[in-house]
């Protein structure tokens, strides 16, 4: 039996379950509960969510708490879900209390969730 070796060429977040040669990044629950974390760093965080970023949320873990995610509602509202707490500051302030979060939820997006990890790293 040969080694397995994995590589990943950008910062991760969440859970990786290997089977085999198959790989699981993060399921619509491990997204499901990082969007509830997200939610509590934002109550959490000194300067109140704007109104943009709660319904985007809101529509996020809508859409992950369904029976059949939809991953491209998804990646729209997280997108703009980062871009509102980035414009606004907040990802600097709270740090990884937010960005772990966005993170798992990305990850949960696969190529969908690209954009969002780009916005995290710049």
């Amino acid at each position: 039996m040969s080694p397995i070796t994995n590589n990943f060429n950008a910062p991760t977040h969440g859970n990786f379950y290997q089977a085999e040669r198959d790989i699981i990044v993060v399921s619509s629950t491990d997204a499901l509960v990082a969007a509830r974390r997200l939610r509590a760093a934002l109550a959490d965080d000194r300067e109140p969510a704007s109104r943009a970023a709660v319904r985007d949320l809101d529509e996020i873990e809508s859409a992950l708490a369904s029976p059949r995610p939809d991953r491209e509602r998804i990646a729209r509202r997280l997108e703009s879900l980062t871009r509102t707490l980035k414009a606004g500051g907040a990802l600097a302030s709270a740090g990884a209390a937010l960005v772990g979060p966005i993170g798992v939820v990305a990850g949960f997006l696969g190529p969908l969730g690209e954009a969002v990890t780009k916005l995290l790293q710049g």
